[in-house]
């Protein structure tokens, strides 16, 4: 999807692209739906769907990273300005390095300060906010070494309290509700499968 022009120079306009690393896991599920005929408006990525979440959380924010940790896929990265998700990325941490969690989060922040520096995304000097999704039981081991810096700027919240501004009672409906507050996006499923929808969205119009 586009992300707009660049301000100044030769105005080039920015691209973001993203893309499955195991996409036949995600062809199984589409083949049990399109098997029970269910109408299927699309896969989205709970990265993208962030911005809304954050905004809610830090409204006066103009640039952040998130970083949150999920045991069954890794690290996951996320960059985002005014105008969105600029860059997200998923670390693989092995179970072996569990322990230095907290060391690795700071190494991937400043290397990702150097990186969006790189691409003009920020200026060298400019500081960045980094917001760790953890439970408030790692937030004494994090905060022993992810302190602030001198353009890294720590904070903490907890994956409930973010679902609690979102007006939920757990965090486990977070990217469903960020889903179904926006119009359907489709990010990852092939057009024919998107078939029997198109044919509940004929009905419904008809029904009218």
């Amino acid at each position: 999807s586009s992300l707009g022009r660049e301000a100044q120079g030769r105005r080039d306009e920015r691209i973001l692209f993203s893309g499955l690393r195991a996409p036949e896991w995600l062809t199984r599920w589409l083949d049990i739906l399109e098997d029970e005929r269910w109408p299927l408006a699309g896969v989205q990525s709970p990265a993208l769907l962030t911005t809304p979440l954050v905004r809610r959380m830090a409204p006066m924010v103009r640039r952040m990273a998130l970083l949150g940790f999920h045991p069954s896929a890794g690290l996951r990265q996320t960059f985002i300005d005014e105008q969105g998700v600029k860059l997200s990325r998923l670390i693989p941490v092995a179970d072996e390095d569990l322990a230095a969690l907290p060391e690795r989060m700071l190494e991937e922040s400043r290397r990702a300060l150097q990186f969006l520096a790189s691409l003009r995304l920020m200026s060298r000097d400019e500081p960045l906010a980094v917001w760790i999704i953890a439970p408030k039981a790692d937030w004494p081991a994090l905060a022993a070494v992810c302190s602030d810096q001198d353009q890294l700027h720590f904070h903490w919240v907890t994956p409930d309290e973010l679902a609690g501004q979102a007006g939920l009672a757990n965090a486990e409906m977070l990217f469903v509700e960020a889903a179904v507050r926006q119009r359907p996006h489709n990010h990852y499923a092939p057009t024919e499968r998107l078939w029997y929808y198109h044919l509940w969205l004929a009905a419904k119009m008809l029904r009218w």
